[in-house]
């Protein structure tokens, strides 16, 4: 009888102490999760002006205007350095009308010096990815399929427009959203490779922050169910 008591009772203070635990746990995590900006790296944030990521961004080399496509104008800057531990990466920061931070993009091909190399980084950065905002959401979420950001732009533009490319060169890809406050960032993970006129194989992991308001969240969403229904429509 006493021994069944006291584990009665110790196994009632074991219940407390694990039911404590899991509170104190649930309310780090929503702390955590209820955060209202959203830091991408030297302290900068969406909606910051050129002149403010100018001043925070000290640790990558250079501000020289980016572009794409020569015919657009992409309101870009461009930076050189070492990033999540590679030394020869790029960072793209685009900015909007009223010159404000709206998209970041990171690229690392000039690493990926093969298929091997270009896997390992991609896996690197995924599992990087996934311990700061959980497991991705893949990419056959109905939601927010083909809902992205510059890393799927600089995709396109080398395997589909620099070269005759083919939907097989992208390698992999991952994507997340994260909630800030009432606004939505999306998160964009590929890997992708094009040929030269030369023959050549060159590889790229490009990974891009894209920011978008509530409304704007929304209005992209729909116009991808539009486009859907068109299609469905006539089938």
């Amino acid at each position: 009888m006493y021994y069944s008591k006291y584990y009665e009772e110790d196994n009632k203070v074991k219940k407390l102490s694990l039911l404590l635990a899991l509170v104190i746990l649930g309310f780090s995590v929503c702390c955590a999760e209820a955060g209202t900006s959203f830091s991408l790296r030297s302290g900068v944030e969406f909606g910051d002006t050129k002149e403010e990521v100018f001043a925070k961004e000290t640790t990558l080399e250079g501000r020289g205007e980016y572009t794409l496509n020569p015919f657009v104008d992409d309101n870009a800057y461009l930076f050189r350095g070492k990033i999540a531990g590679y030394s020869n990466a790029k960072c793209i920061f685009y900015f909007n009308e009223t010159d404000q931070l709206v998209s970041m993009n990171y690229s690392f091909a000039d690493e990926c010096s093969s298929r091997d190399r270009t896997n390992d980084i991609y896996k690197a950065l995924y599992q990087s990815l996934t311990r700061k905002y959980g497991n991705s959401i893949g990419n056959t979420g109905n939601q927010v399929e083909l809902i992205t950001g510059p890393a799927f732009d600089r995709m396109g533009f080398y395997v589909f427009i620099m070269t005759d490319g083919d939907p097989r060169n992208c390698i992999d890809y991952d994507e997340w959203i994260v909630d800030v406050d009432n606004d939505h960032v999306k998160i964009d993970l590929v890997s992708y490779y094009w040929r030269d006129s030369q023959y050549d194989y060159h590889y790229s992991v490009d990974l891009s922050y894209h920011f978008y308001t509530e409304a704007e969240y929304q209005d992209a969403i729909n116009k991808k169910h539009a486009e859907r229904e068109e299609v469905d429509n006539d089938l």
